[in-house]
């Protein structure tokens, strides 16, 4: 179960899936994070762990299931919107400027990737266009609302895990762990990919 006192583990992850309230293929929860089916392995392994059920789940990943865990569904639009696009969107209706830099933290990277996508340096995962679609409205008013709880949300994963204050930080940081628990594999393939480099994060479906 996820919770807001404690950042998002692997093993309160693999429950969630059975904690939406409907039945969701494997599949379809896979494509909806882009966890490819080695990596999905790696987590059922982990979560089956004593130790490293306990550990932090990849950023981008966590903040997408604690939307997904507060509003029990999940969205598979055939179009999705661009970077570009729903920060333009955005810009126009919220009272403050929202800049690259917190853009691409609030999705869970670090503070270059939201440069790399709107100034068409790099391209957002498709899971990450997903969760674009899920702030995604028509209506100004929800759209604010909307962005609104996905920051919030991902600010509290950020403190959750030791960061102060997510708009000020460079990068998403592993968290300090307590006891014997360290890092899993399957964390750190999902957490340090970056475009460019092979990594079992960048096979997204």
């Amino acid at each position: 179960m996820l919770t807001d006192q404690h950042y998002v583990t692997i093993g309160a992850f693999i429950e969630l899936r059975s904690n939406m309230g409907f039945e969701i293929p494997v599949e379809t929860w896979r494509y909806l994070f882009g966890i490819t089916t080695t990596a999905w392995d790696g987590l059922l392994r982990d979560a089956r762990h004593k130790n490293q059920q306990f550990c932090p789940l990849a950023p981008h990943i966590a903040v997408t299931a604690r939307w997904v865990a507060r509003h029990k569904q999940i969205q598979m639009p055939l179009a999705l919107p661009s970077a570009t696009d729903l920060f333009s969107r955005l810009n126009t209706v919220l009272e403050h400027p929202l800049t690259k830099k917190v853009f691409g933290l609030s999705f869970g990277y670090d503070a270059t990737r939201g440069y790399d996508w709107l100034l068409l340096r790099s391209e957002p995962r498709r899971a990450t266009k997903l969760a674009f679609a899920m702030i995604d409205h028509s209506s100004p008013e929800l759209l604010r609302k909307n962005w609104q709880q996905w920051h919030a949300n991902a600010k509290l994963e950020a403190r959750l895990r030791g960061i102060a204050d997510l708009d000020m930080a460079p990068r998403w940081t592993a968290p300090l762990q307590r006891g014997p628990h360290h890092l899993s594999m399957a964390f750190q393939q999902l957490q340090f990919a970056r475009p460019g480099k092979p990594n079992l994060a960048r096979q997204s479906l």
